[in-house]
């Protein structure tokens, strides 16, 4: 119900001058508009044009304006390979009947391909009210080869929009290796044990147990046992390496 004359908080609403456009005898003819620019999705509602005369006759007519537009995509993912991931579109259009939603996916030579539902990736697509909808991409089980820019395009009987998400595909955060298997040395002697994890991103943690299964942690009553911190050897685009080691 706010009067939009341009000024203030609506500065966005332009209003024209009152301008004739036609007479007779009888009767004129006067219009002014009002144009919105840079609309937003807020701006969508029902506008009203008020006209008064100069017995202070208020008479009224209404316009109906949708402001069509992708709400909101997934954020930039990290998937670990083998779990399955999903990847949301949330958009307003004007008529659901009319709108038509798809996903993509960028191909190594840069071509797009459209996703459809088969074995390994499943679209759902729910709408809401009348005005809003939602698909889903769900990935069942990601492996390296679905790394790269995801499209989710809609089509109405008035626009075509697109907004994109990428996926990286981390590698399994439980390869774990030891520099050596086993050790045999003399009583009195020193052993250096070293774990190393080779991993799309830095483990939260890396634990040695004794073969009874106490956690060794250089406290208490495992104080000859000497724990380094956690440290990072090499990274690169798509995995670190982080080691730890255990002396006694």
């Amino acid at each position: 119900g706010l009067l939009l004359n341009g000024t203030g908080s609506n500065q966005r609403f332009m209003l024209s001058s009152l301008s004739q456009e036609s007479a007779s005898s009888s009767s004129v003819t006067y219009s002014r508009t009002l144009t919105l620019s840079d609309a937003l999705v807020e701006d969508s509602g029902a506008y009203a044009c008020e006209a008064t005369n100069d017995k202070n006759v208020k008479n009224k007519t209404f316009f109906a304006v949708h402001v069509e537009a992708i709400l909101s995509i997934t954020d930039a993912l990290e998937a670990i390979i083998q779990q399955p991931v999903h990847m949301t579109c949330l958009a307003t259009v004007a008529v659901l009947a009319y709108s038509d939603v798809t996903w993509w996916r960028e191909e190594p030579d840069g071509n797009m391909i459209q996703i459809i539902s088969e074995t390994g990736f499943e679209i759902s697509l729910e709408e809401f009210g009348q005005h809003l909808l939602r698909s889903i991409l769900k990935i069942e089980e990601v492996d390296s080869l679905h790394t790269g820019t995801y499209s989710c395009r809609i089509s109405t009987s008035s626009n075509n929009f697109q907004a994109d998400v990428t996926l990286a595909v981390l590698k399994d955060v439980f390869e774990v290796s030891t520099t050596q298997e086993s050790y045999v040395v003399g009583e009195g002697a020193t052993v250096v044990l070293k774990c190393t994890t080779f991993a799309g991103q830095a483990p939260s943690d890396i634990s040695f147990f004794s073969p009874s299964g106490l956690l060794l942690n250089g406290t208490g009553s495992n104080q000859r046992f000497m724990l380094s911190s956690l440290s990072q050897e090499s990274a690169s685009s798509s995995s670190v390496t982080y080691s730890r080691t255990l002396t006694l």
